[in-house]
């Protein structure tokens, strides 16, 4: 099967995940390397990304918390590019991956996923809060009208396809 590539990036070696991890865990701080790592595909097409969305929450809190705030920034703004560069059939394929991760997950996975994110939210100060309501809200200003009312509505179809437990 031919080698095809999902990112616009120039390719790197196949062990620059591998690098990255090792120079992360030494302390040394290269962003770029690890999104450049993370974004890469491998010779068989599979997405080197995975193997960081396969460490622990845990392991990448503790990562994103040793981070400045500038890294932190550009990390979101690196994020939200590639984001913003892919196509309408690859940000849907992403979400497909992501909802089926999910799905997969047994209730007590889940469960445990939702009280971590409920704990890290609780354990913000009411600025960190401020702000990252205020960052939301910023998004949700900026899309179009169109947007907003696809968003709503997958949302609401979520919504009714979950079980009034899930729900509460």
């Amino acid at each position: 099967m031919p080698h095809t590539r999902t990112s616009s990036r120039p390719a790197l070696p196949r062990c620059a995940p591998i690098l990255a991890s090792i120079l992360l865990l030494a302390g040394v701080a290269l962003p770029t390397l690890a999104a450049d790592s993370a974004a890469a595909t491998s010779v068989d097409g599979s997405n080197l990304g995975a193997a960081e969305r396969a460490t622990k929450p845990s392991e990448r809190r503790a990562r994103w918390e040793a981070m400045s705030d500038e890294e932190r920034a550009a990390h979101k703004a690196e994020r939200r590019a590639r984001w913003e560069a892919m196509s309408d059939e690859e940000r849907a394929a992403h979400k497909a991956e992501r909802r089926a991760h999910w799905e997969a997950m047994s209730d007590e996975e889940r469960a445990a996923h939702k009280a971590e994110r409920r704990a890290h939210w609780e354990a913000m100060s009411d600025e960190e809060r401020a702000a990252k309501q205020a960052e939301r809200h910023a998004r949700w200003e900026a899309m179009s009208d169109d947007e907003r009312a696809a968003k709503q509505a997958e949302r609401r179809a979520r919504c009714e396809a979950m079980s009034d437990e899930e729900r509460a």
